[in-house]
């Protein structure tokens, strides 16, 4: 299984229920996605960013079709402009996690 994690910072973080929403909206829509969880950050600091998620993917094949998968092409065009800076990092885990 592979985490892939992305963090957000927006311009203006009153977008932040959009984008999560936009981001939850992929569950069920791409194969080899099987989880979707995240969202507000719920501790607030100068380096906190404003949104993280947890994407669970099935291998690691997944995640590169993932990223030119209609669904996600389409969030990422509706929540592109909200966002200030964004990391992700793609990590193998144990089924067990």
């Amino acid at each position: 299984m592979i985490a892939h994690l992305v963090l957000m910072k927006l311009h203006d973080p009153a977008d932040g229920a959009y984008v999560t929403e936009q981001i939850r909206s992929l569950a069920g829509r791409v194969p080899g996605l099987d989880r979707v969880v995240g969202g507000a950050s719920v501790v607030r600091a100068p380096a906190t960013w404003d949104l993280g998620f947890l994407m669970t993917f099935s291998s690691p094949e997944a995640v590169e079709s993932y990223q030119s998968h209609p669904a996600h092409v389409e969030v990422a065009a509706a929540i592109r402009e909200r966002i200030r800076e964004m990391g992700t990092c793609d990590i193998a885990v144990a089924d067990a996690v």
